[in-house]
């Protein structure tokens, strides 16, 4: 299971598969819901609105599409990146839906009416993962050229790249406060960051795996990545320490918190969509 995302009020996960469907599924229950079919190809990434009322995901078929999330009607399809899309976000308005390619781009489209606002270039290899602020400012993105980057949302300003890692940036994620930028690369690290400077304010060693999923607990004092080791680790980033959440038979490939933080979600390289109550 390549992506997975929960919905703001927490009832339902959307996942997106190398079977080239998007799952929605009733939290409370796994029940499937409904199947969104339209991609031709491997659904790399999926995101839900704010205000849950779309979906939103990412194909190896280099499109964007949109989805009603109550009735799974396909609302449009974004065209304009070359290689495959491997992350998708909404603005935290529900104006902006973001994407990053393995075209090296990073575009902004409108989410009313599918227009291409903006592409953003800067990175030198194929952009693995994007995020945007909590007040909507910025976009962050993490490539397979080793860097983070921050942009001004409204006009594409690069304004810092964050040069640190070893390898490829293959999740990215911003503090519900704004205040950092946590990011996982396949060099087994997961660092955090000062959103406003840029500055690396540590380096999370643990994982014997490359990090493929990151997110933040809706207080901040957690971290939870999810690794090719199998394992899911929660930290808390001022002492470095983590503890084991997750001891999976497959590689982690993709992971959510719902808005509260309660239900985790992840998906795995055995195909699977799983779900827990974290209970801190």
């Amino acid at each position: 299971m390549l992506a997975v995302a929960v919905s703001p009020d927490g009832r339902f996960i959307v996942s997106g598969s190398s079977d080239r469907t998007v799952k929605v599924w009733e939290a409370e229950s796994g029940r499937l819901l409904r199947s969104l079919e339209g991609h031709t190809h491997w659904v790399r990434a999926v995101a839900v609105s704010p205000d849950g009322r779309f979906i939103v995901s990412g194909s190896e078929d280099r499109t964007v599409k949109v989805w009603e999330a109550e009735s799974g009607r396909l609302l449009r399809s974004l065209e304009g990146h070359t290689h495959w899309v491997n992350a998708v976000a909404v603005s935290p308005d529900g104006r902006f839906i973001v994407s990053g390619s393995s075209d090296r781009t990073v575009k902004v489209w409108e989410a009313e009416s599918g227009r291409l606002l903006r592409s953003l270039e800067g990175h030198t290899d194929g952009v693995r993962a994007v995020a945007v602020s909590p007040d909507g400012r910025f976009i962050v993105s993490g490539s397979e050229d080793r860097t983070v980057k921050v942009w001004e949302l409204e006009s594409g300003r690069l304004l810092r790249s964050l040069e640190s890692h070893t390898d490829g940036v293959n999740a990215v994620a911003v503090s519900p406060d704004g205040r950092f930028i946590v990011s996982g690369s396949s060099d087994h690290t997961v660092k955090v960051w000062e959103l406003e400077s840029g500055r690396l304010l540590r380096s999370l060693e643990g994982h014997t795996g490359g990090v493929w999923a990151v997110a933040v607990s809706p207080d901040g004092h957690f971290i939870v990545s999810g690794s090719e080791d199998r394992i899911i680790r929660a930290w808390e980033p001022e002492s470095r320490e983590s503890r084991v959440l997750f001891w999976n038979d497959a590689a982690i490939f993709s992971l959510a918190l719902s808005r509260d933080g309660r239900l985790l979600a992840c998906g795995d390289a055995a195909g699977r969509v799983w779900m827990f109550d974290w209970v801190r």
